[in-house]
């Protein structure tokens, strides 16, 4: 995913259909003429152009019901990161040469994978929809989402389900009806969710529509945890808790969960932060963070639905089974069971916290398989390329928050030659080098997941890596294991260290395309390798 990107004072100016160029600078007044105190965008608009970052038509207007472009979102997004524009001598999208005007920030965009193309182009001139601004907003500031919206035209399927809740969960739009998420975004619009998205004080109250999304208990090591006015350690400091206080979250905005305080809005960082309950009468999670891993000890170890000994036991964990833990109430471990929050007592654990899980600075080299005129294998509706990119940018999610130091070969919908990826690992000393693709067959009853490895380098590593990993996709995954095989594929030949390449699944196959095509499929397959990864460092 896209790497955290600091930003300051915003330095963009919203680009019009009418004017076609960047940067005319007009006198402005205190209001637009077109857009009224009670307008329902009105102080988000007037907050951006305040700080001179949007600016009107030369008569004083706004057109606030106007759509944007493609073009003129990519300008906008690249100028609120403050990360400038991308000079290529040749162009990644056919239609966007280098002459374009806003090539430089489309190619940006595009590196840093805030946009993606479609077949191979980028579409400049159309107008940007709300699905794709929920995306676009969501990777740019790191909002958290799930895989359930409570808009009624927005099914758990939907593909960019995630992207939209975040925008839910975090209090940037109003929930409840429709999004409309093929529908042009409008100015006012992009205006309102750009300007609560970056600026929190301006994010909708809890009448608003919010509710709390789990309670946290403060685990900081010194006696207070600061409450800051903004997601970063840039914000203001407004308050503190004590070490040991329950807390309702009510979102999330990067590694920082939002809180009530006072009549207002705070920060607080989510490291400091441990899960004590989830919200909701059917125990459902609200895309909670592991903070450990765990391996039963007992034979059989009761789930209980509270953390005491004297609550009823909804079923029972084997010796060997793994669980994620989401937080503790004294002995007790928080966990997820059979979808709903359980409880599991700590002392028949073998418990890996992060910093123990042996991935403590390592450099991982993270391959996202084909991209750009590469598309790899295309089925059921499904791409390899937008699978690997997909997954590779959840592992990399996953494993910076184990405190490894991974990258990506690639960001966006972009052909890298195949001994280009091994050459990023072996200069940057990489740990380990995974390579994520899909499989095909011209058969489809071909099913499964396998997984490769190459003795020219590290050759015991890599066998060994392959196995860990190709161990917990077929479980995970609920796929047929077609084991481990030595294969000489350029990426793993040339790539110095234990290096394998993966296939998750056949897209030729129904099942596995199936599966393919769910929302936490991504993620799924990321988790599998992550505890592939920490297995082998820890065996």
């Amino acid at each position: 995913m896209l790497k955290k990107v600091t930003w300051v004072l915003f330095a963009f100016l919203l680009v019009f259909p009418l004017l076609g160029v960047e940067g005319k600078g007009f006198a402005q007044t205190t209001q637009f003429n077109d857009v009224s105190t009670s307008h329902w965008a009105n102080k988000e608009i007037h907050f951006l152009r305040g700080k001179n970052v949007i600016s009107g038509y030369e008569d004083n207007t706004f057109k606030p019901n106007n759509s944007l472009t493609r073009a003129q979102a990519a300008v906008i997004m690249t100028n609120i990161l403050g990360v400038g524009e991308r000079n290529v001598s040749q162009a990644t999208f056919p239609d966007v040469p280098t002459t374009f005007w806003a090539s430089g920030s489309i190619e940006q965009a595009a590196a840093l994978g805030i946009f993606t193309g479609r077949d191979g182009r980028f579409y400049p001139n159309e107008h940007i929809s709300k699905a794709q601004m929920a995306v676009v907003l969501s990777r740019s500031f790191n909002l958290a989402g799930q895989s359930t919206s409570s808009f009624t035209d927005i099914s758990n399927g939907f593909w960019a389900v995630q992207e939209i809740s975040s925008l839910e969960r975090n209090h940037i739009v109003e929930t409840g009806g429709k999004f409309e998420p093929n529908r042009a975004t409008t100015r006012a619009e992009f205006a309102a969710y750009v300007t609560r998205s970056a600026e929190p004080s301006f994010r909708l109250s809890s009448s608003d529509g919010d509710t709390v999304q789990f309670e946290g208990r403060v685990v900081t090591s010194s006696s207070t945890l600061n409450i800051r006015s903004q997601p970063s350690t840039s914000g203001t400091v407004i308050g503190s808790l004590t070490r040991g206080a329950t807390v309702d979250i009510y979102g999330q905005s990067g590694n920082w969960y939002q809180i009530k305080h006072g009549s207002g809005w705070g920060y607080v960082h989510s490291d400091f932060i441990e899960k004590v309950s989830g919200s909701g009468s059917d125990g459902g999670t609200s895309n909670p963070e592991v903070i450990a891993e765990a391996q039963v000890t007992a034979s059989s170890l009761n789930v209980r639905e509270s953390a005491n000994t004297t609550s009823n036991t909804i079923g029972r964990l084997t010796q060997g089974q793994t669980v994620s833990i989401y937080g503790y109430e004294g002995n007790w471990a928080l966990i997820l069971f059979n979808g709903k929050w359980a409880y599991v007592h700590a002392d028949y654990l073998n418990i890996s916290t992060p910093g123990s899980n042996g991935l403590t600075n390592r450099v991982i080299a993270i391959d996202p398989g084909h991209g750009g005129t590469d598309p790899g294998a295309v089925a059921n509706g499904l791409r390899e390329t937008d699978i690997t990119l997909g997954i590779g940018r959840e592992l990399e999610k996953l494993l910076n928050n184990r405190g490894a130091n991974p990258f990506l070969t690639r960001t966006n919908d972009t052909f890298i030659p195949l001994e280009e990826r091994a050459k990023m690992a072996n200069d940057r000393n990489a740990d380990l080098f995974v390579s994520i693709h899909a499989n095909a067959f011209s058969s489809s009853s071909a099913n499964g997941v396998e997984s490769y490895w190459n003795s020219t380098h590290s050759s015991a590593d890599s066998k060994k890596l392959a196995e860990s990993i190709n161990k917990y996709l077929a479980s995970d995954l609920g796929m047929n294991n077609r084991g481990v095989k030595e294969a000489g594929f350029v990426v793993i030949r040339q790539s110095r260290m234990p290096a394998v390449l993966i296939e998750v699944g056949f897209i030729t196959n129904t099942n596995d395309a199936n599966k393919m095509k769910q929302p936490d499929f991504y993620n799924k397959a990321a988790n599998a390798v992550l505890k592939g990864i920490e297995d082998y460092y820890n065996n």
